[in-house]
């Protein structure tokens, strides 16, 4: 009993921390990020694929939604599972490739990331992807270790599921596979790690066969999103590619941009490190033995290889989205923990009263920052409220209008707000992108009164009245309302 509990005493810790991050954001935040409140638009209706994306992440979404009705919560609830989920796999694969003191290490140190704790709030494609990515990187290495047909069939599934999160899942899916690629020429660098057996030429066969088990399974799973892509004019891809669009600024200054950032999350890590450095003799006991090494396969393919990829996009003029780097850099955990186990052992009282410390001060900064307390000079959505908003438009509707079916034409983010907070029933018209959300929303018919929404800073026109202005000093979320009138209709009266 007492090798359980030191075994998954640390993960059960660091699994509630990541929960209580995600339970912070739902109790002290008055709104949510843009990606949140589009998802619960989305959840509306079901589909193999939407105009931005592919559709998984909206299917997790709707799964609460469709039984509970919409909510402000759901973002929040579904960001801490898959926070949660995520330091499962990537626990899981460490515990396949690393010693017991290097995998306690990953515990602490997956919890020190603010990607995986302030962020755990959020509920977008990045979170459902790093999830997935680490289960296929978990998966891989079973079948890799097995040579099982049915752990090869779970690769593919985890490859699939991973591209109907976001295509950007292409990347991690190729560097992967060119860890297998490595492992077939040379099977002892991976053998002395996994305590795979080699990989003889007689054994090349099963390999191979469990590679084209994988691709198969993959593209059973992808099947049905192609098909619609085929159906809608490829518009999941045409968004991605105007994201891809050429950088209108250094592109080495992007590449920096994007490493800075995830450095920076790793502050809360690289404290505790510095401190451990200063108060923590070396220990000479458990070190790990046959453990990883920055130039093994499988880290080439998890850290080295993705990163080289953005930079190699980004000496190719490409533009580099910030949020990439979370996914590109979180394995980064796993050279990280096994200095630490190289250097110090297991993780001693000192290590985890530090990672007490800072986390409970982060936890506080976080509650102060999200209740105006400390102000933040960038403009955040998640600090306007979005109950007040809904309420004011219901008002302005029950004010001006007696019809009893209300349409609104918004964006994704008001239309979000409405969903969680407004009245029912209703239809929703997507001003961000009306033609492409088909058929995910209403197209406004002629005999429909639709009172129209917009968040900027400046009215779009003279017919446009302010409905709601922030109190803090951010203009661009100036709300502004206006009503397109219906044809040929009576029964009801609105005045405007």
């Amino acid at each position: 009993m007492s090798y359980l509990k030191k075994q998954f005493a640390p993960w059960i810790g660091a699994a509630c921390l990541i929960l209580t991050w995600a339970l912070a954001g739902a109790v002290f935040n008055p709104s949510q990020l843009n990606d949140s409140w589009e998802q619960l638009v989305w959840a509306q209706h079901l589909e193999w694929g939407y105009w931005k994306h592919p559709p998984l992440t909206t299917w997790l979404m709707a799964l609460p939604q469709h039984v509970w009705g919409p909510s402000a919560v759901w973002p929040y609830v579904l960001g801490g599972l898959c926070g949660v989920m995520t330091l499962v796999f990537t626990g899981l694969l460490a515990s396949r490739v690393m010693p017991p003191a290097a995998v306690m290490w990953v515990a602490l140190l997956f919890t020190l990331n603010n990607g995986f704790t302030r962020r755990a709030q959020v509920f977008n494609h990045n979170s459902v992807l790093v999830m997935l990515v680490a289960a296929l990187a978990w998966r891989l290495v079973v079948a890799l270790q097995t040579r099982r047909i049915m752990d090869w069939g779970w690769v593919g599934l985890c490859a699939g599921l991973a591209l109907l999160t976001k295509y950007q899942a292409m990347l991690p899916v190729l560097c992967m596979g060119l860890v297998v690629v490595l492992t077939l020429i040379k099977p002892k660098w991976f053998e002395s790690t996994t305590g795979a057996s080699s990989l003889t030429p007689p054994r090349l066969q099963p390999v191979l066969a469990g590679l084209m088990v994988a691709l198969a399974v993959t593209v059973l799973v992808l099947a049905p999103h192609v098909h619609w892509l085929w159906q809608h004019d490829g518009q999941t891809l045409k968004y991605a590619d105007r994201s891809m669009d050429a950088s209108t600024g250094s592109a080495w200054r992007d590449a920096a941009g994007l490493f800075v950032l995830q450095l920076r999350n790793w502050i809360p890590a690289l404290v505790v490190l510095l401190l451990l450095a200063l108060i923590q003799k070396k220990s000479p006991e458990d070190q790990p033995s046959g453990e990883l090494t920055p130039g093994h396969p499988l880290i080439w393919g998890l850290v080295w290889l993705p990163s080289l990829a953005l930079l190699m996009m980004a000496m190719l003029g490409i533009q580099l989205q910030s949020h990439w780097g979370m996914q590109t850099l979180q394995f980064v955990v796993l050279l990280l923990a096994l200095g630490c186990a190289r250097r110090w052992g297991a993780p001693t009282a000192k290590a985890w009263w530090l990672w007490a410390v800072l986390q409970s001060v982060g936890l506080v900064m976080l509650v102060l920052q999200m209740t105006g307390k400390i102000e933040r000079h960038q403009a955040d959505l998640r600090k306007i409220s979005s109950k007040d908003i809904a309420g004011q438009v219901m008002s302005h509707w029950q004010a001006h209008c007696n019809q009893p079916l209300m349409s609104f034409e918004a964006p994704n983010h008001v239309v979000g707000m409405l969903l969680a907070h407004g009245a029912k029933p209703m239809l929703l018209i997507d001003a961000d992108d009306p033609v492409h959300a088909q058929p995910m929303l209403n197209a406004r018919q002629p005999d429909q009164h639709v009172l129209r929404l917009r968040m900027q800073a400046q009215a779009p026109d003279a017919d446009w009245q302010l409905l709601w202005s922030p109190q803090q000093d951010w203009p661009q979320f100036k709300l502004w309302a206006a009503w397109l009138k219906p044809t040929g209709v009576t029964g009801y009266t609105c005045t405007h």
